[in-house]
């Protein structure tokens, strides 16, 4: 038996994964609910279901920035919990630096000329920033913006979305894929939790259904910048925190999972992409 053969193969967790799963190797995928197959239910506020020590890598994506401060720091005192020494936390989440920094570079072109084009750039950084937070009703306006943005835009968000957009430009596949990145497919899995919703919706009042909206995980609840997450990581004890990219990772064979660079398209390729390592 040679050296490749004996190695044995890393055990890593994907955290909320919600239908962003790797085909390839030797995942545990957790998440509350989710519309894919062999994903273990669970709810990650309430601890998880590991021993100590478990995973050699641990990998969320678009998930903190649904917690507030409070509950991220227990998501990360969990996930050091299981991680092996040495072992690696990878964090994809939008990245409030690039985005404050994008708006306000749309903001002062748009002082000196009334572009058509930047004021529709100006616009969508600005969904990308608030939407998400104050929205009361699934897919908010980024879904509608999307469906009628013209070709100049839909090449300005392939650039800002990435893969995601690529795989689904048309209309009707955005709905579903804006429904997969605010995180609202990990509450559709089921048909009869459809069910339910469609009744109440009809005879509860609209302050109540925007309240259960608010609840239901879609929404934002912070943003971060790489200041303020690795403030977080150092405060539940990672060390070695680093800012990567979707391309680079301490997680030996990043590549070949794809789950930021799919088919070589980087997904969210401006994100804030950082990695931290339990000592």
């Amino acid at each position: 038996m040679n050296e490749q053969q004996s190695k044995p193969q890393p055990y890593l967790l994907n955290l909320a994964c919600g239908a962003k799963v790797s085909a390839v190797g030797n995942w545990a995928n957790v998440d509350y609910s989710s519309p894919m197959e062999n994903v273990i239910e669970m709810n990650i506020l309430d601890g998880l279901t590991f021993s100590d020590g478990s995973f050699d890598a641990v990998y969320t994506a678009q998930f903190v920035e649904h917690l507030t401060l409070q509950e991220t720091a227990v998501v990360l005192r969990e996930t050091y919990r299981v991680l092996k020494p040495g072992g690696v936390l990878r964090i994809v989440t939008p990245n409030m630096e690039e985005l404050a920094r994008t708006y306000l570079q749309h903001l002062d072109k748009l002082k000196s000329n009334d572009d058509a084009d930047e004021v529709n750039k100006y616009n969508w950084i600005r969904i990308e920033i608030f939407d998400q937070i104050v929205r009361d009703h699934s897919g908010g306006e980024m879904k509608d913006f999307v469906m009628r943005c013209d070709e100049s835009m839909k090449t300005y968000l392939l650039e800002r979305i990435g893969y995601t957009f690529s795989s689904f430009s048309a209309s009707k596949q955005f709905e579903h894929n804006s429904s997969s990145m605010s995180g609202l497919l990990r509450v559709l899995k089921k048909v009869p939790k459809k069910l339910v919703r469609m009744i109440s919706d009809r005879t509860e009042s609209r302050t109540k259904r925007i309240g259960r909206f608010r609840q239901s995980g879609e929404v934002h609840r912070y943003m971060h910048d790489v200041y303020s997450l690795s403030r977080l990581l150092k405060g539940e004890g990672f060390s070695s925190i680093t800012r990567v990219d979707p391309y680079i990772s301490a997680i030996s064979d990043w590549g070949m999972y794809e789950l930021d660079v799919i088919k070589g398209q980087p997904d969210a390729p401006l994100a804030l992409y950082v990695e931290a390592k339990k000592p």
